[in-house]
């Protein structure tokens, strides 16, 4: 199965963004799939590298205008009940107990809203505090029918414009 990310950038750069992405990855998956989705500034990236290794070159990289990356560590139905069951997964080994929580699902209307506020419930009944501040937090981002969580050090989907972040 393929590793998937979602990448985004300012809604008009989508061909200069794709570029950029596929520069720093095809070296090492010349098989790499990038796709431009219906919604403006948002692709799909599919790598058969390992998930971490190639978020980590992903983030070693400089760019002019990708603005996030996102690994998706559980691609799950979009439901509620399995994207709660895929965070129950997730933070079977974390130690932190204050998470951020950050949903961004794009065409599927009301659902983030609804969708935040079960997971913060169900965090709160397994001893968890939300914090936007804290150092973990937990990812839902979807596009269409492609939803995947993820649990990250708070803000690390964010790519800072020119500056190298670490070394591939």
């Amino acid at each position: 199965m393929r590793n998937v990310f979602i990448i985004t950038c300012r809604p008009g750069n989508d061909a200069l963004c794709e570029e950029e992405v596929g520069n720093a990855l095809y070296e090492v998956d010349p098989g790499l799939l990038l796709k431009v989705t219906r919604h403006p500034g948002v692709l799909l990236l599919y790598t058969n590298i390992e998930l971490e290794k190639a978020f980590k070159r992903l983030k070693s990289f400089e760019y002019g205008f990708v603005e996030r990356i996102v690994p998706l560590q559980s691609i799950v139905e979009p439901k509620e009940e399995s994207v709660i069951k895929a965070i129950n997964e997730l933070l079977k080994n974390l130690e932190e107990k204050s998470l951020c929580i950050k949903v961004k699902l794009r065409g599927i209307r009301g659902l983030s809203k609804n969708l935040w506020i079960s997971i913060a419930r169900h965090l709160k009944q397994l001893g968890f505090s939300i914090n936007s501040n804290s150092t973990k937090c937990i990812y839902i981002e979807g596009v269409g029918e492609v939803i995947g969580v993820s649990v990250l050090k708070n803000k690390e989907d964010r790519v800072r414009k020119g500056e190298f972040i670490d070394n591939p």
